[in-house]
């Protein structure tokens, strides 16, 4: 694991499958391109602070009938000393393939999992009365039993952003919904007070 101070400029940009975002990490050891999950619940903006990296790597694809090649660092973890707005000039192009996209084509014959089985979430009432609610039921399927039952109590949280990168932006878009908004300082969603 490589750790390196740096600044990270996020750019969002909206695809078929959705928003995602991109990033350039500026570090002294080089630049690189990081398209990491994580970076889906940060807003635009310049990030200053420590980088851990788990690998750098080049990385080929075809996009628009143009062959590019980034060198691509992976993000483990992020301490953040500053967020600011971000340049237009310094942004990221919007001309970026998805990188759900990407995900496929390198996974291309993988297997994947279902968890479509049946589950029953109840509530238990201080009365000790048993409820089940499909708005809960609901919340877990897409989170996750702990976590749904914090995002249930309107509690702060820490998104995975090792899950599939589509549920991953499903709890990014829920949340938001919820009201909650995404501190990047602190990596974890809150409720916005009203």
């Amino acid at each position: 694991m490589l750790h390196v101070n740096g600044t990270l400029t996020v750019k969002k940009i909206t695809g078929a499958k959705g928003a995602f975002s991109v990033g350039d990490l500026v570090t002294e050891e080089g630049t690189f391109k990081v398209k990491d999950a994580l970076l889906d619940q940060f807003e635009e903006g310049r990030y200053q602070g420590e980088f851990a990296i788990s690998s750098i790597y080049l990385s080929s694809y075809i996009w628009r009938g143009k062959s590019m090649t980034d060198i691509r660092a992976n993000l483990v973890d992020v301490h953040l000393d500053e967020v600011g707005d971000v340049a237009p000039e310094s942004a990221p192009p919007q001309d970026e393939p998805d990188p759900i996209e990407e995900d496929v084509a390198r996974s291309h014959g993988s297997s994947s999992v279902d968890v479509s089985g049946e589950t029953t979430v109840v509530v238990v009432t201080s009365a000790g009365q048993v409820d089940a609610d499909p708005a809960l039921e609901a919340q877990v399927k897409l989170f996750g039993a702990e976590l749904g039952a914090k995002v249930w109590k309107r509690e702060g949280i820490k998104l995975d952003p090792t899950v599939d990168r589509g549920v991953f932006r499903e709890q990014r878009d829920r949340l938001k919904e919820l009201g909650y908004r995404f501190d990047a300082k602190a990596q974890a969603w809150a409720v916005i007070a009203d």
